[in-house]
């Protein structure tokens, strides 16, 4: 009750928001009943452009737009879900100090205005390869990676300092997939060619001005000069004067703190049919969800398979998206989750709605069901890969020594720390990559209708766009949230236009997470699950979501590199937060 009343929106108010960053796919925890509003992140922004449309109290949209580290589908189902708001018949107005291709594709169309020392920077589309074979050789780790696939390069910035000439194909086809889609996109929304565009790009002018003489952008004006605007044709009050109205504060609500009082059943579009929707996000491992530094959120086995299950037991869900944003991680985690989805798609239609990446792993277990992606998803990625990171230099150069005593079999020391592996052992370890990978490749033909051999020539570790997916066979249907939420309406047998909930299930959560907190059996458990994982061939995308940085293999290594290290070195566990920054910032700078 008190946040009904806190949170009441009058008629003619702007909804606001200030959008950057990587813009993830998880929801933020609730908080305490009296908590700030919670992180922006991608669901809460859709949801509050969802509801807002049909709030006749919200009048028009303001929305700044930063730097964003997202990938190219977020962005699209970002600005699908703008053009759902205008079609409303609400306005929209953008403003951005700095921006690039990305920043401009989100604003372009609406009243879009830069600051006056600001710039827009549309200079085509670039893509960085970065290797740190180098620094882990500085610190003592030394890692040894098989990987199986023409174009599993995902071990390449671990041990070679240029780039493969596999990579560079790829890279160079996501490129020209990104610039081509970006291109289309542009002219249609401004109404200019592709000649007119190409050549203005190719000028990259500096001045603003011709930016706006070429219709790319509205206006050149600070962000108090578009809000002045905004008071004077929303301001409320007795007063007429726009000098007087602008004094006053704009009639605004943010959309953080919109959504956690308005729901689409408070403002009357709540529907009786429930969809649930799971949300698959972070690198894939055995366990529990889990997070740290150096790899983010983790997606474990366990947690999954709990929400599926809840979902296939409970009668109320007619169907079931799956929201997937996962480079993937443990093949073996990848697979459990896998056959849980397959049992759930034999009782209820379900659908995997991919988002910025969802290769390898996250391909491997969105192939239990049909598979809806952004035209520049990174998708694709079928392929293994296994990494030993030996620490036996690290161990020398700190002065701690380890002695191995082993019966049995002549492998039994074949996942030991402190040395490398014997060519006995890189042969046995290499048969199981290849093991996994023929089961992988087996499992996605089954999935896809396709004949092995048809597979493995679009397998081989590649990573496709969306849209190449699509025409590879790989994907079924090209679209985000919405389009997915339509497709499962027909499978359901639902009617075109009945309204539906989007009901999001989640793992429960305990009070310390809601405060930020982790507990030492927390940390514990998620730096064993990293070490089984590490343990088992990976099934890892060879590139992030922005086709530059460290890649989501890189990360996970070292994220399992620094596990034993806490574990082995017990009066160290306290200190580790400050390694994994210094480790994060040797890799960013290499």
């Amino acid at each position: 009750m008190l946040r009904q009343v806190r949170g009441r929106v009058s008629k003619g108010t702007v909804l606001t928001a200030r959008i950057g960053g990587a813009m993830s796919e998880s929801d933020a925890p609730s908080g305490l009943p009296f908590s700030g509003p919670p992180e922006l992140t991608l669901p809460v922004l859709l949801n509050a452009l969802r509801v807002g449309a049909h709030d006749p109290r919200i009048a028009h949209l303001h929305l700044r737009i930063d730097a964003l580290a997202c990938g190219w589908a977020k962005v699209f189902e970002m600005r699908r879900h703008l053009d759902y708001f205008r079609a409303s018949g609400k306005g929209i107005t953008v403003f951005m100090e700095t921006g690039g291709p990305k920043e401009f594709f989100l604003g372009m169309g609406f009243a879009l205005y830069v600051a006056p020392e600001g710039g827009l920077g549309l200079r085509g589309f670039a893509a960085s390869g970065s290797y740190v074979g180098g620094v882990l050789e500085k610190i003592g780790v030394a890692p040894q990676v098989e990987r199986i696939g023409k174009y599993k390069s995902a071990g390449d910035q671990l041990a070679r300092r240029d780039m493969a000439p596999a990579q560079r194909e790829v890279i160079n086809s996501l490129l020209g997939e990104t610039h081509n889609t970006w291109t289309k996109s542009v002219c249609e929304a401004i109404g200019i060619s592709e000649s007119e565009l190409a050549a203005f790009v190719d000028r990259s002018p500096w001045e603003m001005n011709e930016y706006v003489e070429a219709g790319l952008i509205t206006g050149i004006c600070y962000e108090s000069d578009v809000e002045d605007q905004l008071k004077i044709r929303f301001g409320k009050g007795p007063f007429k004067k726009e000098e007087e109205v602008v004094k006053q504060p704009l009639n605004s609500v943010d959309v953080r703190r919109y959504v956690r009082r308005n729901t689409e059943k408070m403002v009357g579009i709540g529907g009786g049919k429930k969809i649930a929707v799971i949300r698959a996000v972070g690198a894939i491992t055995s366990g529990k969800n889990g997070s740290s530094p150096v790899t983010g959120n983790t997606l474990g086995s366990e947690s999954l398979v709990e929400l599926i299950r809840k979902v296939r037991d409970d009668k109320r869900y007619v169907a079931c998206l799956l929201r997937c944003d996962s480079p993937g991680g443990s093949a073996l985690a990848s697979d459990i989750m896998w056959s849980e989805l397959k049992k759930l798609a034999a009782v209820k239609p379900v659908l995997a709605s991919q988002s910025d990446v969802a290769a390898s792993g996250g391909y491997y277990i969105s192939m239990a069901c049909e598979i809806i992606a952004e035209p520049l998803t990174i998708t694709g990625s079928v392929g293994v890969v296994t990494v030993k990171p030996s620490l036996g230099e690290l161990y020398r150069k700190i002065g701690y020594t380890k002695e191995n005593i082993s019966v049995g079999s002549k492998y039994a020391e074949l996942l030991v720390d402190d040395r490398p592996f014997t060519e006995e052992e890189s042969e046995y370890y290499r048969d199981g990559a290849m093991q996994a990978y023929k089961k992988f490749v087996n499992k996605a033909a089954q999935s896809r209708g396709k004949t092995y051999e048809e597979m493995h020539a679009v397998a081989q570790g590649r990573v496709w766009t969306g849209l190449q997916a699509k025409q590879q066979g790989l994907v079924d249907y090209l679209g985000g949230i919405g389009r997915g939420v339509e497709i499962l309406k027909e499978k359901a047998k639902l009617g075109a236009d009945e309204y539906v909930r989007l009901d999001v299930v989640r793992n429960p959560v305990s009070l310390a997470a809601r405060l930020g907190l982790k507990s030492a059996s927390t940390q514990a458990r998620h730096e064993a699950s990293v070490m089984a994982s590490l343990r088992q061939p990976l099934a890892l995308a060879e590139v992030d979501a922005s086709l530059g940085g460290l890649s989501p293999l890189t990360r996970f290594v070292v994220d399992a590199t620094l596990a034993p290290l806490s574990q082995n070195f017990g009066f160290w566990t306290n200190r580790m937060p400050a390694l994994e920054t210094i480790l994060r910032t040797l890799l960013r700078d290499a």
